[in-house]
């Protein structure tokens, strides 16, 4: 398919993709492994595999579940943080025509099981450390079969036995299920061609929990296919082959499968696998490995901010940094970009804006204009309109309405949930399908997007629309305050009221002191009706599994109050 013309193409004579990858992810991962087969395509735990050993490792596994009877038009759930072994289930699963099922490894066993068997999946890759929270499982499908891996099974042999000694997971396997290692398989038989076309199902990924029922979202091969020449788009350089890149979101969510693994692969970057969550020692290795491309939540960069070295080192190996999942805090922005501008870094944070239902991104900050408070341009095969919820009416320029997205990323619908899908995907007067993202906001004259708020977040008191993150961004430009959290409650008099959790800085504060002043600033800056009716001080608050602020769970504990 010819790529067309955008505001980001004209910065790049040398483009990596004229064309978009047709066929399978597969088949895009292996030509880029063709142009560049000794670069290091994956590092995990010091353990480098290049793009050729990446190819003949993703083939042998493949051979392993064709072996198993897993055949095109099949599902397979994978139950894995990011490790090798993982990356490789995923895209072993799509040479053969297998559609994904990706779930998160703290889901209970209960969810586990009813996602699993939500797409009659003919096999689970599981993490031999999560396994037993399956083991007593019973499933409908009998015949289901459990691919258990290990950590350390994709190491050399050397690491491997040392690990192995350290680490090894103890379990029994429950009797009553099909189960093999991932070392045991059988990996001689012939795999027939990788015809895999650009509409075949390559995954089903679940949108965020905070809001609601989880539901699965379907995408296609071509889905994830357009996201590698978009990317490479948004590099402010012709070359990113070999570049350090960090792949800390998930491969069970969008950001970290669409961006951080295929997104990233596909342009012959260098991937740090991290498989846990943690802000700090993310920090910590990105300096000491010099990580030049960063694709993070707000957290990621609170963490950054924090760390010693950010103060005090030459940051010019810096080169992207892009903030998305979450609000980014406008003051958490401003200082990051000092430190960045005095380490000597070639770039600035940049916001972005994406969801689930479009495999990840649509709009990101451009290096050539920034605009404050803005979260960008839509990529360059993605249309972004401003639209009335009720009517679908496109809205002029500064007009508030619902974020609409139409492009080759939207998904093919949630998967069995036809009534949640005509909801989401609807067919605006130009013909075209467009995602209605449940998201409110504004564009300006020149097309940049802003995000006001989620439309279950709008906080409605006394007639009036009340934006939590507007208010957030008030309270956060406290010196006293390091993050905050703004919900709506019910209340009979306003209907809603506006409440406001915050962290202060430090371990020793003055609690009413501390509420006198911010509802001092807070009506410096913010009209009458905004303002919070109760300022609530907490140590911490609670996160998501992509940590993402959990406003609901904020909701619920203000409720049993």
């Amino acid at each position: 398919m010819k790529r067309r013309d955008s505001i980001w193409s004209k910065y790049h004579s040398d483009p990596l993709w004229t064309e978009y990858p047709e066929g399978s992810m597969f088949s895009a991962l292996n030509t880029i492994a063709k142009k560049f087969p000794d670069y290091t395509a994956l590092e995990f735990g010091g353990i480098k595999m290049s793009f050729k050993k990446l190819i003949e490792r993703i083939e042998s596994l493949a051979k392993g579940l064709y072996s198993l009877g897993l055949r095109k038009g099949d599902f397979m759930s994978i139950v894995s943080p990011n490790t090798l072994e993982g990356v490789i289930a995923v895209y072993a699963a799509n040479r053969i025509g297998v559609c994904v099922n990706m779930l998160h490894p703290l889901l209970s066993a209960s969810e586990m099981q009813d996602f699993i068997e939500r797409v009659d999946s003919k096999a689970i890759l599981i993490l031999d450390q999560i396994y037993p929270k399956i083991k007593k499982l019973k499933w409908k499908d009998k015949s289901v079969k459990i691919i258990l891996y290990s950590i350390e099974d994709e190491f050399p042999p050397l690491i491997k036995f040392f690990y192995g000694i350290s680490h090894k997971a103890k379990y029994e396997v429950n009797p009553e299920h099909f189960t093999v290692k991932w070392k045991d398989l059988n990996r001689k038989c012939q795999l027939p061609p990788d015809d895999g076309k650009n509409e075949d199902p390559a995954a089903i990924l679940y949108s965020g929990g905070t809001t609601g029922t989880q539901k699965g979202a379907l995408f296609t091969n071509f889905n994830f296919n357009v996201y590698p020449p978009q990317l490479y788009e948004l590099y402010e350089k012709d070359k990113s082959a070999g570049i350090h890149a960090l792949a800390v979101m998930p491969i069970f969510h969008g950001y970290g499968l669409g961006i951080c693994i295929h997104g990233l692969l596909c342009n012959a970057l260098h991937v740090f696998l991290v498989p846990k969550y943690d802000m700090e020692e993310c920090s910590d290795l990105i300096f000491k490995r010099k990580i030049s491309f960063l694709y993070g939540v707000p957290a990621l960069y609170q963490a950054i901010s924090r760390s010693e070295w950010i103060e005090k080192e030459d940051l010019s190996f810096l080169k992207l940094l892009v903030s998305s999942g979450d609000t980014l805090p406008e003051k958490l922005r401003k200082r990051m970009d000092r430190y960045l501008e005095k380490g000597g870094a070639p770039t600035r944070m940049r916001n972005a804006y994406g969801q689930t239902e479009c495999v990840s991104g649509c709009a990101i900050m451009p290096f050539f204009k920034y605009k404050e408070k803005s979260v960008g341009l839509p990529f360059g095969e993605i249309d972004i309109e401003i639209c009335d919820p009720d009517t679908n009416k496109k809205l002029d320029a500064g007009v508030s309405g619902e974020i609409c997205v139409s492009g080759p990323t939207l998904m093919k619908g949630y998967y069995k949930d036809p009534e949640a899908t005509a909801k989401a995907l609807r067919v605006h007067e130009d013909g075209r399908v467009w995602l209605h993202t449940g998201d409110m906001g504004h564009m300006d004259e020149e097309g940049y997007l802003y995000y006001d708020a989620r439309m279950s977040r709008m906080v409605i008191t006394s007639g009036y629309n009340v934006y939590p993150p507007q208010v957030e961004g008030v309270i956060a430009k406290y010196p006293a305050i390091k993050e905050c959290c703004v919900i709506g409650v019910p209340d009979e008099v306003l209907g809603q009221k506006v409440v406001a959790f915050v962290v202060p800085n430090g371990e020793e504060y003055d609690e009413k002191q501390i509420k006198e002043d911010l509802l001092k600033h807070c009506k410096d800056n913010l009209a009458e009706y905004s303002l919070p009716k109760d300022f609530v001080i907490v140590k911490s608050l609670p996160r998501s599994s992509i940590q993402k602020v959990d406003f609901k769970a904020l909701e619920r504990e203000y409720a049993n109050k």
